[in-house]
């Protein structure tokens, strides 16, 4: 069994049925710090600015924008950013809507072990970072990591 999303199960029927690249997505622009929250349908490599103007502006209460959804996107720091063809969403956040509770100390539990769906040692790389060494962490798997917002949940407590 394979599942996919609906935007990937069209993008394969255009592909291999209609041999169609796939050239644009549908995109949910969301969050309290756009004017006008959409769903668009724009061609891939078009850039977040221009999206952001298309909806009316990012308003003066946008603290942080996010490519992706809530659990895997990422923070941007420009609106410069295209599209790619896995974009599924832009989120323009206002402060109340982001997590922003100080980070805990580790205290070595093994909740981050447990909770990593990429069975990863975020713990291990914890420490590396605390101490200056943030490029040997290459071997704890850090470039696997899909930001996926697990750790963070654990390190707020």
């Amino acid at each position: 069994m394979v599942v996919h999303n609906v935007s990937t199960t069209k993008a394969v029927y255009d592909a291999v049925v209609l041999d169609k690249p796939l050239l644009e997505k549908v995109v949910t622009v969301s969050g309290g710090g756009i004017e006008r929250p959409a769903n668009l349908l724009v061609k891939v490599g078009t850039r977040i600015s221009d999206i952001a103007s298309f909806c009316g502006g990012v308003n003066e209460r946008c603290e942080r924008v996010v490519l992706g959804g809530p659990m895997m996107g990422f923070a941007v720091s420009t609106l410069a950013v295209p599209i790619t063809k896995t974009t599924s969403s832009i989120l323009f956040l206002r402060e109340d809507e982001i997590d922003t509770r100080p980070l805990s100390a580790c205290i070595r539990c093994g909740w981050c072990l447990d909770a990593c769906p990429m069975g990863l040692e975020p713990k291990e790389a914890g420490i590396y970072v605390e101490a200056g060494r943030a490029e040997d962490t290459a071997q704890f798997g850090v470039f696997d990591c899909f930001e996926c917002g697990q750790l963070r949940l654990c390190l707020s407590g």
